[in-house]
């Protein structure tokens, strides 16, 4: 277990780049996105961020986030509603999972794990390569 300072420092940071991802899909949602590098960056961040904090199940959210922008980044996983919706279910998912650190159990690991296999599916299929993390 980390101490307490570690998880709450992983919390304002994963809040902040949560915020950043709202924002972005946001703006996702009146056009197209021009840029999709967003959700790879911040996903990078997070699972990185959750790593340190030594909390793996967000770390394999994050992850799950990565994979689709770099699916997205490259062209071979086109913007589309169901991208939209499993990046936007997946950050929906990550607030109320860091508000869980304190007090974290299955249901909160079946939802992280449940969301990062929806966006590792996601990307699977566009042939990104998944490593399972």
């Amino acid at each position: 277990s980390q101490p307490r300072g570690v998880v709450d420092f992983f919390a304002l940071e994963a809040g902040d780049h949560l915020d950043q991802l709202d924002a972005w899909l946001a703006a996702a949602e009146r056009e197209r996105p021009a840029d999709s590098s967003p959700v790879g960056r911040h996903g990078r961040a997070l699972r990185g961020a959750a790593t340190m904090a030594r909390q793996p199940a967000l770390a394999a959210l994050a992850d799950g986030l990565v994979q689709v922008g770099d699916a997205l980044e490259r062209g071979a996983l086109p913007w589309s509603p169901a991208v939209r919706d499993a990046v936007t279910a997946a950050v929906d998912a990550f607030r109320p999972l860091l508000r869980a650190l304190g007090d974290w159990g299955r249901d909160e690991d079946a939802l992280a794990r449940a969301r990062s296999d929806e966006l590792r599916a996601l990307a699977s299929a566009a042939g990104a390569p998944v490593d399972g993390a």
